[in-house]
């Protein structure tokens, strides 16, 4: 008599369903996966907290620490650095599904960039070439910004002194220089694309903003990385990029593809 296997009944060991678990894609396939068969479901439930890590490594790859950190800036209770969990604690707690959805739409905003960035480079390819090692710094910097302009955007009500003192704090956390150099790298790229996008729309810099010069951070913190992506991805159809088009005087605007500066920040 032939035997049939049912929803709960899969022919597969308990660890390979574990490990099929932690290999999906994002948490989307997560979510429908789980419903497939009460064992599936079972399996999950008892190392739930791992497999997310697991797919949420996948999804945003080395530079998690960062990207959870960011997540959960609305659970720091204060402004001043010294007191958040550290990267490596953050990275420790367990992954929420409201976190892991933050997630994944915080790396859709991510991808663009790095294709826009990786495009500044490398012009002949509208994919990223960037190496492995190029990918997790820019990751890791642009994740530090994104969180730095979160917490200390433009507008908010703040003593300009504990300001100050939260914001030397934010940078002393970055282990070497070169980090700090990477996240200004990042800095540059951002306000890059927000000249080229106010000059395509008609609204050039004048160098007299209320929030600061183009090429310091006033702008790009104001925006953030998300709302950057947003307005850039608006324009229906973007101009060809423009070379040494001066804007009212020295800023120049080089189109979204830009050549930054040195690459071989990310390098190292």
């Amino acid at each position: 008599m032939a035997t049939f296997a049912t929803r709960d009944s899969l022919l597969v060991a308990d660890d390979i369903v574990d490990c099929i678990l932690r290999s999906l894609l994002d948490f989307s396939c997560l979510l429908s996966v789980i419903v497939v068969s009460k064992r599936v479901y079972n399996s999950y439930h008892c190392h739930s907290a791992s497999i997310r890590r697991s797919i949420a490594f996948g999804l945003v790859g080395p530079a998690l620490p960062q990207a959870l950190r960011l997540v959960r800036y609305d659970d720091l209770l204060s402004r001043d650095p010294s007191e958040w969990p550290s990267e490596s604690q953050v990275f420790e707690a367990s992954i929420t599904l409201q976190e892991a959805n933050s997630l994944a739409r915080n790396v859709r905003v991510v991808d663009q960039l790095e294709s826009l960035f990786s495009r500044s480079f490398y012009t002949s390819s509208s994919r990223s070439l960037l190496s492995e090692q190029e990918l997790h710094h820019f990751h890791r910097a642009l994740y530090r910004f994104w969180l730095y302009a979160n917490m200390f955007c433009t507008g908010l009500d703040t003593d300009v002194d504990n300001d100050v003192a939260s914001k030397r704090a934010f940078f002393t956390q970055l282990s070497e220089n070169t980090e700090l150099f990477q996240f200004a790298q990042v800095v540059e790229f951002l306000n890059e694309m927000i000249r080229w996008i106010c000059t395509a729309n008609g609204r050039p810099f004048s160098g007299e903003a209320a929030n600061g010069d183009p090429y310091e951070m006033g702008f790009a913190i104001s925006l953030g990385p998300g709302l950057i992506v947003d307005i850039f991805t608006g324009f229906p159809d973007l101009p060809e990029p423009r070379e040494d088009v001066i804007v009212d005087g020295p800023h120049f605007v080089r189109g979204p593809y830009f050549r930054p500066s040195n690459l071989e920040v990310f390098q190292s």
